[in-house]
């Protein structure tokens, strides 16, 4: 149920967690999962992020399945336009706190 994965992304209170769940709910992930994702990664606090420097980030398999799926949901014009924004929004917090470089995914 996206809704409960949701709730699970909403709740996750490091990095780590939400990564668990978008691997452990790769198949049912929607744009509106997707987009919530990387709204919470954006909006956590540095402590939070304990030893997950960039590299471990890119480097991480929920996180690049995180990239896959933005990039499908976008080649295939899925996202909506409240999805769209939170999304880059995140991902430009991500990168403005140093966790993601511009290249990164491409």
């Amino acid at each position: 149920n996206t809704r409960l994965v949701n709730a699970s992304i909403m709740s996750a209170v490091c990095p780590e967690d939400i990564l668990a769940v978008v691997r452990d709910n790769l198949l049912v992930l929607n744009h509106v999962n997707v987009s919530t994702a990387f709204n919470k990664l954006g909006k956590m606090p540095s402590g939070s992020w304990r030893d997950f420097s960039p590299r471990h980030l890119t480097a991480d398999k929920g996180f690049q399945e995180l990239l896959g799926l933005v990039r499908g949901f976008a080649e295939k014009r899925q996202f909506g336009s409240r999805e769209l924004a939170t999304t880059m929004h995140g991902i430009a917090k991500l990168h403005e706190a140093g966790r993601l470089d511009a290249a990164d995914g491409s």
